[in-house]
């Protein structure tokens, strides 16, 4: 991830981490009485098109098993997911398993991502399911609240990870202007 993705990630989680903008943000965005074009507003439809890019990223790295994850999260209707009885591979690690999580058609995640999966599918569909509260409840916005940040975290870890064995097997080496492949 270039320089500005991670202080965008940051800036983020700063505001993710205040209680009082990330509830305001997200009041703003779902209650059927406020305007939707209020900066609060505007902010939570940020983070959200903050996801897409990163997710982009990945499958310009590379990594469109990623992405498949993030857009059968995305297609998903309800935080329930089916295990499946079948050997399956996981689309994040590559791990074979026979109680994979099912997250769309042919797409499946280790029963170890769960957790992850399920906070992205909060956060892809916080504005579905909240949609027309006049106020969302404290506990929610808590819940939505530690779904964003574990959501970016372990992007932000994925993304150091994917960096690093890119510079060990040296990809970045040949397009970089004066220095030797």
């Amino acid at each position: 991830m270039d320089a500005q993705g991670v202080l965008l990630l940051h800036e983020y989680k700063i505001m993710i981490m205040d209680s009082e903008l990330f509830a305001a943000a997200l009041s703003s965005c779902v209650s059927s009485r406020t305007p939707k074009h209020t900066p609060a507003c505007s902010s939570l439809h940020t983070l959200l098109g903050l996801l897409d890019m990163v997710f982009d990223m990945f499958t310009a790295l590379g990594f469109s098993n990623i992405h498949a994850v993030y857009k059968a999260v995305k297609r998903h209707t309800s935080a329930e997911f089916k295990r499946s009885a079948l050997w399956q591979t996981c689309h994040l690690s590559g791990t074979c398993c026979r109680a994979c999580v099912q997250v769309g058609d042919g797409c499946y995640v280790h029963p170890e991502h769960l957790k992850w999966v399920v906070c992205l599918w909060l956060c892809t569909h916080v504005l579905d399911v909240e949609r027309g509260r006049r106020e969302v409840p404290e506990r929610h916005v808590s819940t939505y609240q530690q779904a964003f940040l574990y959501v970016l975290e372990q992007l932000q870890d994925a993304c150091e990870t994917i960096e690093a064995r890119l510079e060990k097997n040296n990809i970045f080496a040949a397009s970089t202007p004066g220095t030797a492949a």
